[in-house]
């Protein structure tokens, strides 16, 4: 099962120590526990919680023993399997797309591609639209380079939040670490394409640890738009993770069902081009330590939507 492999230890960046160490680097706390490792978030009134984010990959009495022994109002999960009886013993709260405390989550499905074959078998498997937006890119002149250059990641992240409603990039401070930190140990690198007249117009920040690529984050330009850059981009990437052993590459994050209203359904038609599975997890879940904050919270946060 692809949900075995990505939350295997040797593939899942978002539990490996590369990864806790620029989360402390960016400023942030992490909580560590017996098998698996957390970060700490602020939330309002001095209170805090905590996020495990892609696992841990079951959950025990004795992990949640150690939970509760934790600094915070909730611990929240990302379990790779969860049962009924589980959610209902131990009160584990659903944290949905329009949860009010919805803070911190990972998307719950995402589209796994098979890396191992030639390149034509890997192309051959996507869309016909996709083959050809790839193609076209480069009779039209788009060029793709690696660079660990984190200004023009985040002018396109920027432009790309302009455009479109309610997306909202990280501070620049973000990017800055998480670039120099993972490039710097070659988890991840920077893909950008450019025009004929050697404009960046596209670029995507996608990491490498163990048989897995992440698609991380991305960003193009509107003003050439025609020429394609996006698919190329994901293109050049495939075949970078292809070279350092990878097996799968992860479009990190579509939408569940092929709902055409769903604010996923633009990009998951994108993501969905280059083929692969679609791989749905349980999502995430609130351990609630403290429920008068959880609850207060809660009525805030609900008071200030309403308010707005």
């Amino acid at each position: 099962m692809k949900k075995d492999l990505l939350f295997k230890k040797e593939n899942n960046l978002f539990q490996s120590l590369n990864w806790l160490a620029f989360q402390e680097n960016y400023g942030r706390e992490v909580v560590h526990f017996s098998n698996c490792s957390g970060i700490s978030f602020d939330l309002p009134l001095g209170r805090k919680g905590i996020w495990i984010q892609k696992g841990p990959d079951k959950i025990t009495k004795a992990l949640l023993s150690e939970f509760r022994k934790a600094s915070a109002d909730f611990v929240r999960i990302e379990p790779k399997e969860i049962c009924q009886s589980d959610i209902k013993d131990y009160k584990l709260r659903y944290v949905s797309e329009k949860s009010l405390l919805c803070g911190q989550k990972s998307p719950k499905a995402t589209q796994i591609i098979d890396i191992t074959g030639e390149e034509d078998e890997i192309q051959g498997a996507m869309k016909s639209k996709t083959r050809y937006n790839i193609r076209l890119a480069g009779k039209k002149g788009v060029t793709v380079q690696v660079t660990d250059d984190e200004d023009i990641l985040c002018n396109l992240l920027s432009e790309t939040a302009k455009r479109q409603k309610g997306y909202s990039p990280h501070p620049k401070e973000y990017y800055t670490k998480l670039v120099k930190d993972l490039a710097r140990n070659d988890v991840a690198h920077i893909f950008v394409a450019y025009n004929k007249d050697l404009n960046p117009i596209a670029a995507i920040l996608v990491s490498f640890f163990g048989e897995v690529a992440t698609y991380l984050h991305g960003g193009f330009s509107d003003k050439d738009r025609n020429l394609m850059a996006p698919f190329l981009c994901q293109m050049e990437a495939i075949r970078y993770a292809k070279k350092k052993g990878c097996r799968y590459y992860d479009m990190w994050g579509v939408a569940e069902t092929d709902n055409p209203s769903d604010p996923w359904a633009g990009i998951t038609r994108f993501k969905e081009g280059f083929g692969g599975e679609k791989i749905v997890f349980p999502g995430a879940y609130d351990y609630v330590l403290n429920n008068f904050w959880y609850n207060t919270l809660t009525l805030l946060s609900k008071i200030k939507k309403v308010i707005r």
